[in-house]
């Protein structure tokens, strides 16, 4: 918690209060990429967007039913014990 709030107290102190349009472009443009990247994976097969899909609500992208219960892992095979939830709040989140 203590580092949390020594992060929070720089960035309070580095970031400006009131960004510049180009800036703001310029991060949503990085979190675009990252979030695409699937080089950020383990195995490097898979993105946030391979299960977090924009066009399906930020959710799995496999459908319904009983094979969409479980998201894949990043082998492509293995199948994890929960489904990835939708990511669309993620930017309201602390």
């Amino acid at each position: 918690m203590k580092t949390s709030a020594k992060l929070l107290a720089l960035l309070t102190l580095v970031v400006p209060t009131a960004a510049s349009a180009s800036a703001s472009d310029d991060l949503a443009a990085l979190g675009r990429a990252l979030y695409f990247d699937g080089n950020l994976s383990y195995n490097r097969t898979q993105s946030c967007a391979s299960c977090h899909a924009p066009d399906r609500a930020f959710v799995d992208p496999r459908g319904a039913g009983e094979l969409a219960a479980a998201s894949l892992g990043d082998d492509g095979r293995s199948i994890g014990d929960r489904n990835a939830p939708s990511a669309a709040y993620a930017r309201f989140s602390p």
